[in-house]
């Protein structure tokens, strides 16, 4: 017994040293490596998706791991399946990328983004990617990167001859978005069109790789785009900058964008988006910096995930439908811009509003619902606010802290580098504490439409003052304040409707040389129009509608060769109007006057309010009464 026990184990040695042996010989033949080539070694991209239900809150987590290659010495990596025939290429495509990357069904509908990615990588593509054996070898990220950004282009470009941004090439196989290669034989890096700037950099349009050939930028601004954005944009896991802006894209911002995890740019701004925003992102997107969404049709309140973005320095949400408190903004002390305008947010500002927004650089809270006081205290922090009617300017600046002034709020003064602070349109309330302007960097400030009362804040302590609106506020009577005569930098003045009374003073032509808006309409203003508004070389638009000015025009006038825009309707002026005719006739876009005795002397008028002396609002019978552009037929009533 023991013999024959002895002999089987030694034949059931042998077997299994022949198997091992076998083993060995096919795991070479099928690697062909060598002891001391470099192969690539795999770097692993796993997807994790997790979708939830809207109705019962149920989550279903579904994760893939692909892979992409870098340089190594020690990895071994399989081989391609063979590339299969044309007849079955499409099959094995969406075998790959089912059930991980979308659902046979849609992958199959050639009607559908993804069905038609799917067909042009099986049959149009001419570089014809071989398709991965599993979702972990080391091309996997390539095939499935391709397979998205081509989704991306059938889902923004449909071919209808309504809205297809782009021309197609049959012949070639290869499309063109405004001039920008997009699905042609050349490598996804490559769909791209690159402009040299004045600057020395370049401007890439289109998607952008890195290092490893991973996408990781995608930029295209008004390239008319029109759809949805697809669940495959969050396929591309290696995407930092997501720029849209500037088209007609809609639906909602997909929730599976959270898994972007390296975004530090989003820019969706002016298209028609949707829904609520991303409370799923804000909570995973902790490397975001920038996020424009402003210009859109996003609905609800500011969600609490909001603080987890602990990088996030630009926060652009004007021209939505928000609404709600803004308090929880005061968990991003990060925050350099911040811009709410255009929404309906309500509530009242008091001194804790912002008070930890100690890196503030740029506020704009306009055309919203806020009430009550305006705080003495508010923004009493380091912060640096900054805003333009039409540009947005951040000037980054070095603040230095002493011990040796106390401020008078408790230690706290407003920070001198302050630049622009818009709160227009709103119901603040009270005066406007003078501390607020005693900002000697203050280059813009906007109070306009709200219900401020006393008497109009001095400003010229602010020698960098260029922006001044105060309009539209019931300010206690007064002249135009004498202290303006020594802001000479100014562009911009605006004291429309704030009960100024009195004479247009002579010095504000003199020492405004570079004025180019002067708003003092709706006032009480007498007198005449002084010589010196001549001065102002620089003036593009001049609006003293609705005063009790007399007299004629000044001959001055001559020299306004820039004026666009002059309304002088509702006053009581008399003469002729070839003081502003006859040089400015190409110039001027909009002239309103009343009509009397001059009404064929004045060929350049577009507007006439036959309203000589009235003393009231001219406004519904400038609607009515209008004369053509420059001497050209004119319809009366």
């Amino acid at each position: 017994m023991r013999a024959s026990t002895s002999i089987n184990s030694s034949l059931g040695g042998s077997r299994r040293l022949v198997l091992l042996l076998f083993i060995l010989f096919n795991l070479v033949s099928v690697c062909h490596c060598k002891k001391d080539d470099k192969v690539e070694e795999e770097e692993e991209h796993e997807y994790i998706f997790q979708d939830v239900d809207e109705d019962t809150g149920a989550t279903t987590t579904v994760t893939s791991t692909t892979t992409t290659t870098t340089t190594s010495t020690t990895v071994v990596t399989g081989s391609p399946t063979t590339s299969p025939s044309a007849n079955n290429r499409e099959e094995e495509i969406i075998l790959f990328l089912s059930p991980r990357f979308g659902d046979a069904a849609t992958l199959s509908d050639d009607s559908t983004p993804q069905g038609q990615a799917v067909n042009w990588m099986a049959n149009d593509d001419p570089l014809q990617l071989p398709i991965p054996p599993s979702q972990r070898y080391s091309g996997a990220y390539r095939f499935v990167q391709r397979y998205a950004l081509a989704v991306l282009c059938f889902a923004w470009a449909p071919p209808t001859p309504a809205n297809l941004p782009a021309t197609t090439n049959t012949t070639s196989k290869t499309n063109t978005t405004n001039g920008i290669p997009f699905l042609t034989g050349d490598s996804e890096c490559d769909w791209n069109d690159q402009i040299p700037l004045i600057t020395g950099e370049t401007l890439v349009i289109g998607a952008q790789c890195n290092a490893l050939q991973e996408v990781d930028y995608i930029n295209l601004p008004s390239m008319k785009l029109v759809g949805t954005i697809p669940d495959e944009t969050a396929l591309l896991l290696a995407l930092t900058h997501l720029t849209l802006p500037y088209n007609q894209l809609e639906g909602g911002i997909p929730n599976r964008l959270q898994y972007l995890t390296g975004l530090s740019i989003i820019d969706l701004q002016q298209n028609a988006m949707t829904g609520n925003l991303p409370a799923a992102g804000f909570q995973k997107w902790t490397q975001l910096t920038s996020l424009a969404l402003n210009g859109n049709k996003l609905t609800g309140v500011l969600p609490t995930q909001l603080v987890n973005m602990t990088s996030l320095t630009s926060l652009q949400l004007q021209n939505n439908e928000l609404f709600g408190i803004i308090e929880i903004l005061n968990f991003i002390p990060t925050l350099l811009q911040l811009n709410l305008a255009s929404n309906s947010f309500a509530g009242r500002i008091s001194q804790l509003s912002l008070v930890d927004l100690v890196n503030l650089q740029q506020l704009d809270l306009s055309d919203n619902f806020f009430q009550g006081t305006f705080p003495e205290d508010f923004l009493l922090t380091n912060s640096s606010v900054v805003h333009n009617d039409t540009t947005t300017m951040v000037v980054t600046t070095t603040t230095t802290t002493t011990t040796t002034t106390v401020g008078r709020h408790g230690g706290h003064d407003f920070n001198p580098e302050l630049q622009f602070l818009r709160l227009h349109s709103n119901q603040f309330a009270g005066n406007l504490d003078e501390t607020l302007l005693n900002l000697p960097n203050l280059i813009a400030l906007d109070v306009s439409d709200n219900v401020f009362t006393g008497t109009l804040p001095q400003v010229d302590t602010i020698s960098n003052l260029q922006f001044l609106s105060l309009a539209s506020n019931p300010w206690q009577p007064g002249p135009i304040p004498w202290g303006l005569i020594s802001t000479t930098q100014f562009k911009e003045l605006n004291l429309g409707d704030t009960n100024r009374n009195g004479n247009i003073p002579t010095w504000l032509g003199i020492n405004h040389f570079d004025l180019e808006l002067l708003a003092l309409d709706n006032n009480d203003l007498e007198g005449t129009i002084p010589e010196s508004i001549g001065d102002i070389a620089s003036l593009r638009y001049l609006l003293l509608q609705n005063n009790k000015l007399e007299g004629t025009l000044p001959v001055s006038m001559a020299n306004l060769q820039q004026l666009e825009v002059l309304r002088m309707d509702g006053n009581r002026l008399a003469g002729s109007t070839a003081p502003i005719c006859l040089p400015n006739s190409t110039a001027l876009v909009l002239f309103a006057a009343d009509c009397t005795d001059f009404d064929d002397e004045c060929p350049c008028c577009t507007h006439c309010t036959r309203c000589w002396g009235c003393d009231g609002d001219t406004e519904a019978v400038l609607a009515t009464n209008t004369w053509t552009h420059r001497g050209g037929t004119r319809a009366r009533k």
